[in-house]
Formats: C-alpha cells, structure tokens, sequence
C-alpha cells in the first residue's frame, strides 16, 4: 500500500473544537459526497481548488430526462425545500482547462454530511454551463479540488472545513491500493496519523486528465 500525503499552507489552528480526521473512499479518483441528502460522486485533483457539481436541470434540458444517471458524477437537485429560482441569475465563476473543456458555475449552500458529521450552509459550487473550445463532445464531471486556495476564488472545500472545525488542519493523505492509471484507495483529511510521507501529484487516466485549472 502506497501512501501519498499532501499538505497546504493556509489558516489558522482551532484548538476549542476537537476536529477529527475524515475518511472517504476513492474509486477511479471519485470520492462521493452527500449534499443536501444526494450522493454524488467528485473527481478529486490536487491541482485545483475549486469544487463544484453538475447542476441536474440543466443537464437534462441539454441532455435528455434521467440523463444524470448515465454520467459517473450524477447530478444535484434543489430540494424542495430550498429555492433555487435564482441559479441562472448567480454571480458565474469561469473555469477553463488545458483541454478545451470550459465551465461556468454558481456559488450553492447545501447541507453537507461527511465522515458521520452534517455541516449545515457548506458553500460550493453548480456548474449551469459548459463547453469545450475544441468542438469536443464531452461529458461534465463534479470536481473536488484539493489544493491550496487563492483570494480571487471562493473559499476551497478544505478551507471550509476547516473554518466550520470539522478538520484542524489543511492536510490530506490518500492511501493507494494498487498501481493503476487512476488513483482508488482511501482519501483522509487531517490525517493525523502521518508522521512522513512523499508528496506526489495524482496519476491521471490519460483519457480524463483535464491538466492545470487556470
């Protein structure tokens, strides 16, 4: 088993609230996520620090009814409960990769349950646009960006957990399996445990890889 541990440079230490490692599966580099009661599935990238998923109504006006089914991200739905009138007329943030492949997304608070805890009011981000430059039918993926952030972003899922105390450090390790061209394992966050470890980029599957976020 390989272990690759991966720390960030950012914040300050919370000491009143006794934060606890999170562990997630990583199958393929998807990590599931549970938003607002929707397990949905995130590509995991150490080299961005952006997160977002695939907004489900416009997928399926683009892409057919149950068309979110079909695609290994899934997509998110508005609850009933929650308004989501407003998605298209958002502030947009755009992300464009070494590929092409273009998205616009807006910010979302769900509700957020992770490693046995429910974060209420976690912001991240609904893609409600994409396209690829190169004239490439591709297919979207829910991101989960890993690295440090920056000040003209939103604040980065690790950032957020950390502020919210769910974790007491912006430090991750992720346990491999086996050799393969795409990482499957466990991703912990704060992992306390390490006491060394070799800091490494992913393996990308050539096939999926979108490269640097500018």
């Amino acid at each position: 088993m390989r272990i690759l541990t991966f720390p960030t440079s950012i914040g300050v230490l919370f000491s009143s609230v006794k934060a606890e490692p999170v562990s997630l599966p990583i199958t393929e580099q998807y990590v599931p996520l549970t938003l607002d009661g929707q397990t949905l599935h995130f590509y995991a990238d150490s080299g961005s620090a952006r997160t977002f998923a695939i907004y489900g109504p416009m997928y399926e006006e683009r892409n057919g009814k149950g068309s979110c089914d079909e695609i290994p991200s899934k997509c998110y739905f508005c609850p009933t409960n929650v308004s989501c009138d407003d998605i298209y007329t958002r502030e947009r943030w755009e992300v464009s990769f070494a590929d092409g492949y273009e998205v616009e997304y807006v910010q979302h608070n769900v509700t957020l349950s992770i490693g046995g805890k429910v974060v209420p009011d976690f912001e991240l981000g609904l893609i409600v646009e994409f396209d690829n430059t190169d004239g490439i039918e591709m297919t979207p993926d829910g991101l989960l960006g890993l690295s440090g952030g920056r000040s003209n972003i939103p604040e980065t899922f690790l950032e957020q957990l950390k502020r919210r105390r769910v974790i007491s450090r912006l430090l991750y390790s992720i346990r491999v399996e086996e050799q393969r061209p795409s990482i499957t394992g466990n991703l912990t966050l704060d992992d306390s445990s390490l006491t060394e470890g070799l800091a490494i980029p992913f393996s990308y599957h050539p096939t999926q890889s979108r490269s640097k976020i500018i």
